[in-house]
């Protein structure tokens, strides 16, 4: 006998050196004018988090995450490589990430986002918090792949496919502040 594998694309998780993740998040904590930025998700439900850009550190963590998505095509070497909607190989390039501040009951409902690979870095994390991606298998069956998260968590970076369904739940409990940062990286076509 002999099994048959079949093919799927993982997530990677990491950490951010320390030095930048205490950027980011001072960065996240001293933000005085905050510029509203509808996701499309606050639209339609009433306890969604709001998300904020930010424009410092940039660069340095499009390096770090730069080195993410190197190591990523390593481990999946085909995911990129299968995007069969192109005549020919495009560069890719980061969106502007955007910070989100959740409150006590606040959540993030399940959602996919744009481009080839997502990110989400957890920069304050007060209590207990699930992200959770959700996929189907190959009978359809919903499976549903839970990170439990705590303050051991505050500086980790997953990388994940953008198509894959993906949520935060609320917590209770805490009158902090859950603090992330997410973002997308696109085929550039110039």
């Amino acid at each position: 006998m002999k099994n048959l594998d079949l093919p799927n694309w993982g997530v990677i998780k990491t950490s951010l050196p320390k030095e930048l993740n205490e950027k980011l998040l001072k960065e996240a904590l001293d933000l005085k004018t905050k510029r509203d930025w509808s996701s499309g998700l606050s639209d339609k439900y009433p306890n969604v988090v709001q998300h904020y850009h930010f424009d410092k550190y940039l660069k340095e963590l499009e390096e770090f995450i730069g080195k993410a998505v190197d190591f990523y095509q390593k481990q999946y070497p085909g995911y990129l490589k299968n995007i069969k909607l192109l005549d020919k190989p495009l560069p890719l390039m980061f969106a502007r990430p955007w910070i989100n501040y959740q409150k006590e009951n606040q959540y993030i409902p399940i959602h996919t986002h744009d481009g080839v690979l997502s990110y989400s870095i957890w920069l304050k994390i007060p209590v207990e918090s699930i992200f959770e991606f959700s996929y189907n298998s190959i009978v359809g069956d919903s499976i549903r792949h839970r990170l439990i998260l705590d303050y051991k968590d505050e500086g980790s970076l997953i990388l994940f496919p953008s198509q894959l369904n993906h949520m935060v739940y609320p917590f209770v409990k805490s009158k902090e502040i859950r603090i992330g940062i997410s973002g997308n990286i696109l085929l550039h076509a110039s």
